[in-house]
Order: C-alpha cells, then sequence, then structure tokens
C-alpha cells in the first residue's frame, strides 16, 4: 500500500512541474566574484559557488560580505561555570551590478545551546549549529539576489 501512494505521489510532483526554489540552473543572474573578510565568509563564498561566474546571465553582480561571529554565556551554574552559550552570526552583504550598489543586507542567525563536560564534543556540536546558521543564511542571500530584479 506504501509503495502505492509513493508511486502516486511521486507521479503527481513529477508531472506538475515541480523545481527546487535554490536551482541555479534556471536563474537569470550570475556572481561575478565575493570578497570576504573570514572564514565565515569563505563558507558562505562556498554555499554560493552553483550561481559563480555563469555565462550569459541577464543580471551579473559583485559580493561584498563582511562576517562577525559571536559566542556568549547566557547562563552559569552554582560554581560559575558556563551552563549554556548564545552564538550569533552576523553577516552584512553588499551587491553591486556594474560598480553601482544595488543592495546592502544584514543577516542575523542565533542559536542557543547547554554546555557539556565534554570540550571535544562541544567544539563539533559548535561546528555543526555554524554550519547551519550560515548555510540558512546564504539561502537568504540568494533569496535577496532573486528579489533584486
Amino acid at each position: 500500500m506504501k509503495k502505492i501512494v509513493s508511486i502516486i505521489l511521486f507521479l503527481i510532483i513529477a508531472g506538475c512541474g515541480f523545481k527546487p526554489i535554490f536551482s541555479s540552473s534556471d536563474t537569470n543572474f550570475s556572481i561575478n566574484k565575493t570578497e570576504y573578510n573570514n572564514n565565515l565568509g569563505k563558507v558562505i563564498n562556498n554555499n554560493l559557488k552553483g550561481y559563480l561566474n555563469k555565462e550569459q546571465k541577464e543580471f551579473n553582480y559583485d559580493l561584498i560580505i563582511t562576517s562577525e561571529e559571536s559566542k556568549l554565556t547566557t547562563l552559569k551554574d552554582k560554581k560559575g561555570d558556563p551552563a549554556s552559550f548564545k552564538l550569533t552570526i552576523d553577516v552584512s552583504v553588499s551587491v553591486f551590478e556594474n560598480n553601482k550598489i544595488k543592495i546592502e543586507r544584514v543577516f542575523q542567525e542565533t542559536f542557543n545551546y547547554n554546555n557539556t563536560s565534554k570540550k571535544f564534543e562541544l567544539s563539533r556540536y559548535e561546528d555543526e549549529i555554524r554550519n547551519g546558521m550560515l548555510e540558512r543564511i546564504s539561502e537568504e542571500i540568494i533569496l535577496s539576489l532573486y528579489t533584486i530584479q
């Protein structure tokens, strides 16, 4: 029964013209170059690689990405050790077309999480959180580029 339902669902979705929203093949813009100030900007640049240097697009943009990360202790235990943290990433993006600024926008993502006694696991967890936050910011940048036209 599950197989029949999944086949019918697949045929309906395949026949309706469904396209992923972040598909870089059907865009009318291209990113010529990006400038960034640190590793966070480098990750965002890597997330945008599908839109870099596409040939014969109607709009060609240059991006300047400035990013900043802050980690704050939001709660301490009875001993004074950190019990929870707040990780915030701020990204400022300036979009240029033909050396004229089109938009400037600031993106911010925040995540609260608890401390753990295993510092290696905490470090890996923070990396996963950071990468997820940067992925969401990259998607927001792409949506902003769609809405410029």
